[in-house]
């Protein structure tokens, strides 16, 4: 048991216990303080730092997917643009409307 949980890459230290789901690596640069006081918190849950990370991006993915508004369509603008001086369902009237200007 001890075997399978050591570090494939010889450095003695134990994998995390496997859950089912593919893991990935990587690295985050932290600021020093917002990194001490992760480190406390994931002690006083009794958490590893990766997990306490792991849940912390979950909760922010999941919270930012549920901020999203839907997108409505976007109309064509209008403007406010007074009373008409014209009605332009009438030809004639529409016709010297347009010969004066």
């Amino acid at each position: 048991m001890e075997a399978e949980a050591a570090n494939l890459s010889g450095t003695g230290r134990k994998s995390p216990p496997p859950t089912g789901r593919l893991l990935k690596r990587t690295t985050l640069i932290l600021d020093e303080h917002r990194f001490v006081e992760l480190k406390r918190l994931a002690a006083l849950r009794k958490q590893t730092l990766s997990s306490l990370v792991d849940e912390f991006l979950a909760a922010g993915v999941e919270r930012a997917r549920a901020s999203r508004r839907p997108k409505l369509p976007r109309g064509l603008p209008t403007f406010a643009m007074g009373k008409p001086r014209v009605n332009v369902a009438d030809r004639d009237q529409l016709e010297e409307f347009l010969s004066r200007t």
